[in-house]
């Protein structure tokens, strides 16, 4: 369950180290990750003591977001979606509204079932402000994730805050995702000529006309990774596809340009049904799908 804002054991600047080290611990040796998590699930539960110290939590995170690629901006997409480069993840991403002096880390929290609680990930939650960045991410490699067939579970996500006195802020808003499985790009299956592109791939699954699935995105970039020219392609029974353009279709000048195939899923009802805030997601954008590996090509 979402509960409301409290405080955890301190946590430091710097390396986010705790000042307060669990009994047996050698002084001034952080808890791992794990631990400090659990410490954290404690403090939720049942809040704890902490005197005098600064019981101000900090605000709460804003989800980053969720644009369609190509139609809102230039890739990378932003918001929750699949992850290209990790080959089968779910990629969050969130920033700070108004980002505290004593901010110390973020803590994501999953559920495969809206209506169950929520875990947190175990990840070391200073790690997000390592090169203080001007938005945080995180790609959710769990096997669990993965699309056995054609697709995988679907999950959804929040975010706290944490501040260097333990303090932690009221939840973020809710996103979801679910990852179908994904096309798959293997050397040689891009061709650029002098006058076209022929561009094959594999996706061995015929029986999804019924479940939303309308096609395939395939998505050109170019040396500044600046989306460069894209097209759709509507599925068939064929498990090898393929498709051609002309060079005065594409539009693309002398360069090297990277390419991928985006599976492209019927946007979904973004509220009650899947129990996830309309603010994540004001252009509708669907909210499942994946995307093949890169592959680059030359002209």
């Amino acid at each position: 369950m979402r509960g409301e804002a409290t405080s955890i054991p301190r946590v430091s600047g710097g390396n986010r180290a705790l000042r307060a080290s669990p009994a047996g611990a050698e002084r001034g040796r952080a808890p791992s990750s794990r631990l400090l998590l659990a410490l954290l699930l404690l403090a939720l539960a049942c809040g704890q003591d902490h005197g005098d110290e600064d019981r101000l939590a900090p605000p709460a995170p804003r989800m980053r977001l969720k644009s369609c690629a190509p139609t809102d901006a230039p890739l990378p997409e932003t918001g929750v979606d699949a992850d290209a480069t990790s080959g089968a993840g779910i990629r969050l991403e969130w920033d700070m509204v108004e980002e505290p002096d004593d901010l110390a880390g973020f803590v994501i929290y999953r559920t495969l079932d809206p209506d169950s609680s929520y875990q947190p990930l175990d990840v070391d939650p200073g790690r997000f402000l390592e090169g203080h960045p001007d938005w945080y991410s995180h790609v959710d490699l769990d096997p669990a994730l993965r699309a056995v067939a054609l697709w995988g579970p679907r999950a959804w996500y929040f975010v706290r805050a944490l501040d260097e006195s333990g303090n932690a802020s009221a939840p973020s808003d809710t996103v979801t995702y679910r990852l179908w499985a994904a096309p798959r790009l293997l050397p040689g299956q891009v061709q650029a000529r002098n006058d076209s592109l022929l561009v094959s791939w594999q996706y061995e699954f015929v029986d999804y006309f019924a479940l939303g699935f309308r096609g395939f995105q395939i998505l050109a970039t170019n040396a500044s990774g600046d989306l460069a020219w894209s097209g759709e392609v509507l599925l068939n029974l064929e498990p090898q596809m393929s498709a051609a353009w002309s060079r005065a279709e594409l539009g693309l000048g002398p360069g090297t340009y990277r390419l991928r195939v985006d599976t492209v899923i019927a946007a979904v009802p973004q509220v009650d049904s899947l129990h996830v805030a309309v603010s994540s997601n004001p252009s509708g954008c669907a909210l499942a799908g994946s995307e093949s590996n890169w592959i680059s090509f030359t002209f």
